[in-house]
């Protein structure tokens, strides 16, 4: 009797281990592959840049000059508290002569922005969104670029000093928005930086990719956006990666949902950590980086599977560790299921991403 009730127990410890280890429907954090909006701080320091205070990682990452404004910069700073909305309102109602559909939705989401209300919501379409203030928010390894930022944005470490302001998660048809209640605060003090924050989330319902959301967003502040015939202005945010129009149910079979390049092994090595996303057609698949270091031979590398995610997808890692050799990166995604082949080489261009290692 007593190795019956023995059996039972470490039957029902297996199960219970099985299930805890199985992926979970419903709460995906970032489970379509959507991050959140960083922000940096720059100290004063005028031999470095003319850049000091808070800003968003994306207009730090888009500007020409150090010590310049752009050129195509439309909008001006401003300390007029109501002036973000109002720049992201002119954003919107310039869309209406590129994409009605993109007008609107533009619309409805900054209708919403900071509405943290469950009952009291709109919802004129088929997304609820939700925004949950919170203290601080855990930092998600979402940025990938290949630009530096000015050396008075990084702190005496060599580190960057940057913050995650807010992190998006999806849950089924909701979009929740944790955002950094004390940042967000600070950051309305900058409405040009608040603008290019609100339009890098909501790109976040029509792409994954960093590089193409940042592009974009600059290009939708800029004097050639406002200035430039509708057509014309369809065509770039087209080749810029983003195509309002496009049916949002329709994802691609395969997906970058995210990268990371850095320097580990005490300096020594650098890191490739990427996260893709792709569609659950068959049980038998194969999911792989092609890569190429410094413009050298290319090379074939697996991923692993790392979890389900909400609607059918998968989510695969690379994760792996370069010699001190290799200072660059290129690399396209290949997705091989149920005798078909899909890529993901964004856009003809494939992904770039560098190693920067201290002593050299």
């Amino acid at each position: 009797m007593k190795l019956k009730s023995l059996i039972l127990l470490m039957l029902l410890t297996a199960l219970t281990n099985c299930l805890a280890m199985m992926p979970q429907e419903g709460l995906v954090i970032n489970g379509d592959g959507r991050g959140g909006g960083d922000v940096v701080y720059c100290r004063p320091d005028l031999s470095s840049s003319r850049y000091a205070g808070l800003y968003t990682l994306d207009y730090l990452l888009t500007r020409e000059s150090d010590f310049d404004e752009n050129s195509d910069e439309f909008f001006k700073f401003t300390n007029d508290s109501k002036a973000a909305m109002n720049i992201a309102l002119s954003i919107a109602s310039q869309l209406e002569g590129i994409s009605p559909k993109a007008s609107l939705s533009l619309q409805s989401f900054l209708r919403l922005t900071g509405n943290g209300s469950w009952v009291n919501n709109e919802n004129r379409g088929d997304i609820f969104r939700v925004w949950i203030p919170t203290a601080r928010l855990r930092d998600y390894k979402d940025e990938d670029f290949i630009n530096d930022l000015p050396a008075n944005c990084y702190g005496d470490d060599g580190t960057m000093n940057i913050s995650q302001m807010i992190l998006r998660e999806d849950v089924n048809s909701n979009i929740l928005y944790h955002y950094n209640k004390k940042l967000f605060t600070e950051l309305k003090g900058s409405p040009l930086q608040m603008s290019y924050l609100l339009i890098h989330e909501w790109l976040r319902d029509y792409t994954v990719h960093a590089a193409v959301i940042r592009r974009v967003t600059h290009f939708l502040h800029s004097s050639e956006f406002f200035e430039a015939p509708p057509y014309k202005s369809v065509t770039a945010i087209k080749r810029m990666g983003i195509y309002f129009d496009r049916d949002l149910t329709s994802v691609p079979a395969v997906q970058l949902m995210d990268f990371d390049t850095g320097v580990g092994c005490s300096g020594e090595c650098g890191y490739l950590d990427v996260r893709i996303k792709v569609r659950n057609v068959d049980f038998h698949k194969s999911v792989t980086i092609y890569y190429s270091q410094n413009g050298g031979p290319w090379s074939e590398l697996p991923a692993s599977y790392i979890r389900q995610l909400s609607h059918g997808y998968e989510e695969w890692a690379v994760e792996t560790n370069f010699g001190a050799s290799g200072h660059s990166i290129e690399f396209a995604v290949k997705y091989s299921v149920g005798g078909q082949i899909y890529w993901d080489n964004n856009y003809y261009k494939n992904y770039r991403g560098v190693f920067r290692y201290p002593n050299e």
